[in-house]
């Protein structure tokens, strides 16, 4: 049932007992010398030593109903320096294993005779000496204090003294009026079956207290072990996706911390058997709860493992890629959540001063929020890449001068694959104020170039030429039949210069430049059956004769000149919209069933 980890784990939990064992004496000397600082001003409700007391005697309730509600009041009258939930553990526990115990041995309490005060080193202090009523005679001195807040409390002398009083009637038997009411305790029941040999003396603590700590810490880990046996089906039931099992490894790292939280558990339950005293149960107390806040911190970082490997199965699934680009943000937000929150816990557990350290915490995150400006320009880039979606995993994208695959979207920067296989990091904040260029969400690709025709091609050639390529796109498998342009657009410098316009309809990079390689291809075989030359840049010396600079139409007169181009445009105009009887030449649209559609 043992192995090495278990082994490693139980001389790791000796390790820390032992610590805190040793450190025990000299935290109570400390705080026996200095008073701790107080994360609040303490306060008491009850307005003199009578009042106190009359709580203690409703908490004699606690021994007929073991309700602990029957402690509350009495818990509230002890003078302990912590915040309020860990004063009214440590108290409720003293009362409990302490206060009760003595009062029940030495006097049946009245409160009235709790009414004394007097004035010493500058407080307001109250001395009652109680008197044991049978035989054999035993007195204690129960100290009253007024609190900084107003109110009287049992003074903190008292309480640091409990372990002593304790320890002074703890051999004596329950007065006759609480012995039928009075129920032994397990730490009594205990020590009532220990050989006396075994009780007093020891180093720290007394003999069978040591071996109880064995003992108990043993039993924790077998208690551990079965826990996570019984579990493990549970969790692997629970973890499963549509039938597929969780990583054996995923769901061990997982078990791991669950485990060693019911070990702390029962630890800290079994604690109260052994009857220790205030300053190593204290210390005892911090190590338990130590280790069981480590192990729930833990224990959440292993679940957004488990939760996010169910996500990713999940994801990986569906089409969308969002999903897959999702879950590996999801996973860090939330480990990132959980260790900070598992930090303030467990450091919750070690120290008393809470709002201290939420208050350093406070001033440090200002701080740390102005050094870190550009962590938090990432974290918004982080939302807009997710609540925008401008693209998903395996898209194309161009951001600024950047242009690759996005492979992988992080907490802090996006990673993209660029075409020379190059890795970039590009920081979240860019996709705030740049523009992003989705080449993945195309759902075609843009054919855009000049045809440059030699200046000694004729008009009607041109045309011919035009609508050959425009036939061409309609004929060509891949090209797009809704839209397309091939007219003459500019008188170059050596070239009559067509733009040529239309779309490859797909997505694939190495198909597109296949097809507009046919295609290319195709022009230049339709421009050699015409008979049309490409132009390129060419300069012409032209030396002119006296007769080639003779113009004998020459118009005579400026109004000559003037109907003489009114006349020639006409007949050109006329000559080009023949064919339209006339009409206004309709809009450009596209039919492929009607290739004259588009005008002309």
């Amino acid at each position: 049932m043992f192995d090495r980890r278990v082994l490693t784990r139980l001389c790791a939990l000796l390790c820390v007992l032992a610590l805190a064992l040793v450190h025990a004496p000299a935290r109570a000397a400390a705080a026996s010398q200095e008073p701790a600082q107080q994360p609040e001003q303490l306060s008491s409700p009850f307005q003199s030593p009578r009042e106190v007391m009359e709580s203690f005697v409703q908490a004699f309730q606690y021994f007929e109903s073991r309700n602990e509600k029957d402690l509350v009041p009495a818990s509230r009258t002890l003078y302990i320096e912590a915040p309020r939930d860990q004063r009214e553990r440590v108290a409720k526990r003293l009362v409990q294993e302490r206060f009760l115990r003595i009062f029940d041995r030495v006097v049946r309490l009245d409160p009235s005779e709790f009414d004394d005060a007097a004035t010493v080193a500058g407080k307001d202090v109250s001395i009652t000496t109680l008197r044991r009523s049978v035989p054999p005679e035993v007195s204690i001195d129960i100290v009253f204090e007024r609190a900084p807040g107003g109110g009287w409390l049992i003074a903190r002398e008292t309480v640091q003294q409990a372990d002593a009083l304790w320890a002074k009637v703890s051999s004596l038997d329950p007065l006759p009026e609480f012995a039928a009411s009075h129920a032994a305790s397990p730490a009594e029941l205990l020590r009532s079956v220990v050989p006396p040999t075994l009780q007093g003396g020891g180093i720290w603590l007394e003999p069978y207290q040591w071996l109880g700590l064995v003992a108990l810490i043993v039993l924790s880990v077998v208690v551990e072990r079965l826990m996570v046996l019984l579990l493990r089906p549970l969790t692997r039931k629970l973890s499963s996706s549509d039938g597929l099992l969780i990583d054996v490894k995923l769901l061990h790292d997982f078990e791991r911390p669950v485990g060693a939280i019911f070990l702390g558990l029962v630890f800290l339950a079994g604690l109260p058997v052994l009857d220790l005293a205030q300053g190593p149960r204290g210390a005892l107390d911090i190590a338990a709860s130590f280790v069981i806040a480590v192990a729930s911190v833990w224990a959440a970082y292993r679940l957004v493992d488990v939760v996010c490997w169910n996500l990713e199965q999940r994801a990986a699934r569906t089409e969308n890629k969002f999903d897959d680009m999702l879950v590996p943000l999801l996973r860090r937000t939330l480990k990132v959540l959980v260790v900070v929150v598992g930090l303030v816990f467990i450091a919750s557990r070690l120290t008393d001063q809470l709002w201290h350290v939420l208050a350093g915490l406070s001033i440090g995150s200002l701080a740390i929020g102005f050094a870190a400006k550009d962590s938090i320009e990432n974290l918004f880039g982080t939302f807009t890449v997710l609540l925008d979606n401008p693209f998903k995993l395996g898209d194309l994208v161009k951001v600024s001068d950047i242009e690759g695959t996005v492979e992988q979207v992080g907490f802090r920067s996006t990673r993209i694959r660029t075409a020379e296989d190059s890795l970039i990091t590009v920081p979240n904040s860019r996709f705030i104020g740049s523009h992003v260029e989705n080449f993945g969400a195309r759902r075609r690709r843009r054919v855009r170039t000049l045809l440059s025709l030699t200046y000694e091609t004729p008009p009607e050639k041109l045309q011919a030429f035009c609508e050959g390529v425009r036939e061409l796109i309609r004929k060509h498998p891949y090209a797009a039949q809704d839209v397309y342009h091939v007219w003459l657009a500019n008188w170059g410098a050596s070239s009559l210069d067509v733009e040529f316009v239309c779309f490859i309809s797909t997505t694939d990079f190495a198909t597109f430049l296949r097809e507009r390689h046919r295609l290319y291809l195709d022009v230049l075989r339709l421009a050699a059956q015409l008979r049309v030359s490409f132009a390129y840049p060419t300069q012409t010396v032209w030396h002119a004769s006296a007769e080639g600079v003779q113009h004998p139409d020459n118009p005579r007169t400026a109004a000559e000149a003037v109907a003489q181009g009114r006349a020639s445009a006409r007949t050109v105009t006329d000559a080009s919209l023949a064919h339209l009887g006339g009409q206004q030449p309709p809009l450009v649209r596209f039919d492929p069933a009607d290739p004259d559609a588009i005008g002309g």
